[in-house]
């Protein structure tokens, strides 16, 4: 099995879910991080997000998981071929994450 844990026994929960997904949101604050997954689809010729399920996380298990993905993609990319990225994508992302980052609280300063 792919995520067997080296000295732990995998037991699956009786509320596991197995979703296709095509679409991601994520909240970060200091203390958690909320990824939520769904797909596009049209209902009555409106496009909507159908929200599957949402993975909540500390900041110190997403940087575990990127961690993952940083070297799993690159080497499953060397061994089927490269994943083109949607032309626009990366700039509508970056777009994105900049309004939230200019619109999230700022620190207090210190004294």
């Amino acid at each position: 099995m792919a995520n067997e844990i080296p000295g732990k026994k995998l037991i699956r929960s009786k509320d596991f879910k197995s979703a296709v997904v095509s679409n991601f949101g994520m909240r970060l604050n200091d203390n958690l991080c909320e990824i939520t997954f769904g797909y596009e689809t049209a209902i009555g010729g409106e496009e909507v997000v159908i929200e599957e399920l949402k993975a909540v996380m500390t900041p110190r298990s997403l940087k575990i998981l990127l961690f993952i993905l940083q070297q799993s993609l690159p080497a499953f990319e060397a061994a089927i071929g490269g994943i083109k990225m949607p032309t626009g994508k990366e700039e509508e992302i970056q777009k994105t994450i900049n309004e939230t980052i200019s619109k999230a609280p700022k620190p207090a300063p210190k004294t």
